[in-house]
């Protein structure tokens, strides 16, 4: 899949490798494996997904987890990326530490499977504390923001809605909300007028990953006493598990498939 990443490090706006090959939104098959990765419950000619982060080796982050041995792209303070800093799955081969691979059911289409990374990276707002009392918009638009409140409401949450970050000020009354998850980009307007929607104690969850720098007003923040929780990924296992199940609906949120060959038309068009 074709990622916002992806079309960051194409048009020069986000730093990386030079050359590198992009990519991290795929299901692959297992061609090779080591005797800790078999150990894993791996499987040769076996369909994974991918977690995008790669541990860089044991750092303070690890030492402190315990996994010296092992480094847990979980834990690593300095993780590479796959399509940024490594080579990514656009590749026709790619070599990962098991850490980074989870079984994906044979029975799960390759679309499907290619939502591993998106779904838990929507699935990372679960991990802020959220209860089904909890009243919450998402700010963006699109298929990521349509994504997240999807997860939310198969994890038994009650959906949210979703405000376009450039309507949010005029369509959000101020200090009403008890969360806002961001899933669109934000102008530095529009996180003005998100952390203005939070009631005091509010929860304001950032997700995207601008490669432009945004500014804020330290004293709303303090005022409100509001929570900024910041979440990359949730659970690969979990999501992993979401995606062979089809209460979740995704089919309606991929794009037209089109061979690799085709990848100049796909970023025209994206």
């Amino acid at each position: 899949g074709l990622c916002r990443t992806d079309l960051y490090v194409a048009r020069g706006e986000l730093a990386a490798s030079p050359g590198v090959i992009l990519g991290h939104d795929a299901p692959r098959i297992v061609r090779a494996l080591s005797r800790p990765a078999a150990a894993r419950s791996l499987r040769f000619r076996a369909p994974v997904g991918i977690a995008p982060r790669v541990p860089s080796g044991p750092c303070a982050g690890c030492q402190q987890a315990g996994c010296d041995a092992t480094p847990s792209p979980d834990r690593c303070l300095t993780p590479h990326q796959l399509g940024i800093d490594l080579d990514g799955v656009f590749a026709e081969f790619v070599a990962l530490p098991a850490c980074c691979l989870y079984p994906i059911d044979a029975e799960v289409s390759p679309l499907r499977a290619a939502y591993l990374e998106p779904v838990a990276a929507a699935m990372g707002a679960l991990t802020a504390g959220l209860t089904a009392q909890d009243v919450g918009v998402v700010a963006g638009r699109g298929r990521i923001a349509e994504l997240t409140a999807r997860v939310l409401e198969y994890a038994g949450l009650p959906r949210p809605r979703i405000v376009p970050t450039e309507a949010f000020d005029a369509a959000v009354p101020r200090g009403t909300l008890d969360f806002v998850i961001d899933a669109g980009l934000p102008t530095d307007g529009a996180l003005a007028a998100m952390t203005g929607a939070l009631r005091k104690g509010g929860t304001l969850i950032l997700k995207s990953r601008a490669a432009q720098a945004r500014s804020f007003m330290p004293a709303d923040w303090v005022a409100r006493e509001i929570t900024v929780a910041a979440r990359s990924y949730g659970s690969f296992q979990d999501a992993a598990r979401a995606i062979a199940d089809e209460r979740l609906a995704l089919e309606d949120l991929f794009g037209a498939a089109r061979p690799l060959s085709a990848f100049e038309h796909v970023f025209d068009d994206a």
